[in-house]
């Protein structure tokens, strides 16, 4: 069977394959609960989760140039946002600030823990792929209306939890994330700011479990898999039998010591990453690909790797600076 599928908004989406090869390209918009698996054959599948924003809410156009020049998030006084849009920097810096502080309040008695999606893949039996990435929705979008621009704003202080059991067979599995960022370079990283500062050192980070199951297995983690959560990703990798190997890819961070950037044993990774994305620093204005003007937004992000040897042989390798140690 091969296919692509698209799914949005609903609580629960599941697809179950066929015992045939199957090759499926499955995206996921704001769907709580993901569950693939595919069955016997030697299946492919490339899933792609966006996460559902914490808040969404329109902008004024009138007022977009004034919100998206916003440098610092400053907690005003008035409590709520005026009207059903932001209409001033002022609406913009205190929806930031009431949106963080409904996460705090929502947490369970103040553990930090928030609610989270889910997003399960069984490959099964067979000689399988597994491409799965998960993207943070904070963003600014631009629609063009019948007169004018409309515009909206979303928020996305989400986590989501992987589960990967890649069962028997030679398989192949790769985690990565990012973040589907266009306009208003300035605005999201001060929001990001003041977001990290605010909970980073009390809530929870995203948990990838990758589960290597019989058979010679393949897994790339990809260090972007850290920033679809902007509190982090820990990933945890379970060799199966066989002689598995997982290869690190992406970036680590430029501005941190090259001494600082990797740190651990062969059982436990800390990575210091860093991602750049590329957004729109205006948001008006004619666009196109021959004329696309961007600025860098970069983040950082710490990568924990955690890896556990069951049965077997299991090597982790890296790629562009990473790591490189065995297990005999």
């Amino acid at each position: 069977m091969n296919g692509k599928i698209s799914a949005a908004n609903g609580d629960r989406f599941a697809y179950y394959g066929t015992e045939q090869d199957d090759d499926v390209d499955i995206d996921i918009d704001g769907v709580g609960e993901v569950t693939i698996d595919t069955g016997a054959g030697d299946d492919t599948v490339a899933l792609t989760v966006k996460q559902e924003p914490t808040t969404r809410v329109d902008v004024d156009p009138q007022a977009i140039r004034d919100i998206i020049a916003t440098e610092v998030i400053n907690k005003v006084s008035s409590g709520e946002v005026s009207g059903e849009q932001l209409a001033s920097q002022e609406d913009f810096e205190q929806l930031v600030v009431d949106t963080v502080e409904k996460v705090v309040e929502e947490s369970v008695s103040g553990s930090g823990k928030r609610e989270r999606a889910s997003v399960t893949v069984n490959t099964g039996a067979g000689d399988d792929v597994a491409d799965v990435k998960v993207v943070n929705t904070t963003a600014f979008d631009a629609e063009q209306a019948v007169n004018q621009n409309a515009y909206s704003f979303a928020f996305d202080l989400s986590a989501t939890d992987v589960v990967i059991d890649l069962g028997e067979g030679a398989d192949e599995a790769t985690v990565s994330g990012g973040m589907s960022l266009l306009y208003g370079r300035k605005a999201i990283e001060a929001a990001l700011d003041y977001a990290h500062d605010a909970l980073g050192a009390t809530l929870e980070a995203s948990r990838i479990s990758i589960n290597g199951g019989a058979g010679d297995d393949t897994i790339f983690v990809d260090t972007s898999a850290a920033y679809y959560d902007l509190f982090g990703a820990d990933v945890h990798i379970a060799a199966g039998d066989g002689f598995d190997r997982t290869h690190l890819t992406g970036e680590l961070a430029e501005a941190v010591d090259v001494a600082d950037r990797i740190s651990g044993n062969l059982a436990r990774l800390d990575l210091k990453t860093q991602a750049e994305v590329q957004v729109f620093e205006e948001i008006l204005g004619h666009f196109t690909d021959e004329n696309p003007v961007t600025a860098a937004l970069a983040l950082r992000q710490t990568l924990e790797i955690n890896m556990v040897r069951r049965r077997g042989r299991h090597r982790p390798s890296g790629q562009q600076g990473a790591y490189r140690a065995g297990w005999q």
